[in-house]
């Protein structure tokens, strides 16, 4: 529901802009892409301990595999936050290729 309405008002944003290209660009030029990330994705902080708690590890049983998990976590927790998304970002983006 809140993404159809947000996708309805920007078509009716868009249906409602002027004809002319420079008014046109300059009405959208405050929009920021990062902007609009933050409408339609939110501005969450990704923990890494919730990060953790909440990814499908299985398979990755053996002391040594868990170990590493271990390990993976604990630098990802050296991220930054922007680092932190554009990790999930790629990792989301992969899985849609596979799947």
């Amino acid at each position: 529901p809140q993404a159809s309405a947000f996708l309805s008002g920007l078509q009716d944003t868009a249906y409602h802009l002027p004809e002319e290209p420079r008014l046109r660009r300059a009405f959208l030029a405050p929009l920021l892409l990062e902007d609009l990330n933050r409408i339609t994705a939110g501005e969450s902080v990704l923990e890494p301990a919730d990060w953790a708690r909440h990814t499908d590890v299985a398979g990755f049983e053996s002391p040594e595999e868990k170990g590493s998990l271990d390990l993976f976590w604990q630098l990802v927790a050296e991220y930054s936050a922007e680092d932190r998304q554009r990790l999930l970002q790629v990792r989301a983006a992969s899985k849609r290729r596979a799947g």
